[in-house]
């Protein structure tokens, strides 16, 4: 749990670098955004935009997978290959998407491509023991897998939840230099155990309420649950 906000917060400080990253968020059932040829057209659209570069008519009409690799082709040699650039492309919720009836071996092939040309790379986020991960592993190119739920990560993910309450406890106006406020944050890090989407959920219960509510809550540190299992 958590992925989608950590990506949320990268993208948020590429954007604020001046980095433009194309991004697809796939959701289940809303707007269409896990249908493949959705993906794609938003993809190519934000690819389009921000190398200047205008799609032939021609591609509309490809397999969305070689629509979207044609693109991305014509990225790299006309822009990422001469100025020894990368580009990142992330595309969030790869467990939420249903591949078609039809498809049969490799899930992902109805939009992504098989391999990706030089300079390129897909930055992915899907539950870590999801088969679409073995689809991904099994693509052209270098593999690597960032497990939330490794052991080793545990470090990792108890410090982005403190820096995530850090940043935030001054907007719920939680002084975390008073007491009673430092030990509620110390509390909401260790009960979150890691889990970034345990933060979010609990900040955004905490923004809805009244100033008066909100102090009475930061004293029930009883009422915080551990983990998301209720």
């Amino acid at each position: 749990m958590g992925k989608s906000a950590i990506l949320t917060t990268w993208l948020a400080r590429q954007e604020a670098a001046g980095a433009t990253v194309p991004h697809h968020f796939i959701r289940r059932g809303a707007y269409d955004w896990d249908d493949p040829s959705q993906l794609v057209s938003s993809l190519v659209a934000q690819l389009e935009e921000r190398f200047e570069l205008r799609e032939p008519e021609a591609d509309e009409r490809l397999h969305p997978a070689a629509r979207l690799h044609r693109m991305l082709s014509r990225v790299s040699s006309h822009q990422l290959a001469p100025r020894r650039e990368r580009l990142v492309v992330v595309v969030d919720g790869l467990d939420e998407y249903d591949p078609p009836a039809t498809a049969a071996g490799d899930p992902l092939a109805a939009f992504l491509p098989h391999a990706l040309p030089a300079g390129v790379s897909v930055l992915c986020a899907s539950r870590p023991r999801h088969p679409y991960v073995a689809s991904l592993a099994a693509r052209d190119g270098e593999f690597v897998q960032i497990d939330l739920d490794e052991p080793a990560s545990a470090a990792d993910n108890e410090a982005t939840v403190r820096a995530f309450w850090d940043r935030e406890a001054g907007s719920l106006g939680f002084d975390p230099r008073v007491r009673d406020n430092a030990r509620f944050l110390d509390e909401a890090v260790a009960r979150a155990a890691g889990n970034l989407q345990h933060a979010v959920q609990l900040r955004k219960q905490l923004a809805a309420l009244a100033t008066a509510q909100r102090r009475a809550a930061r004293d029930r540190i009883e009422d915080i649950p551990r983990g998301l299992q209720r």
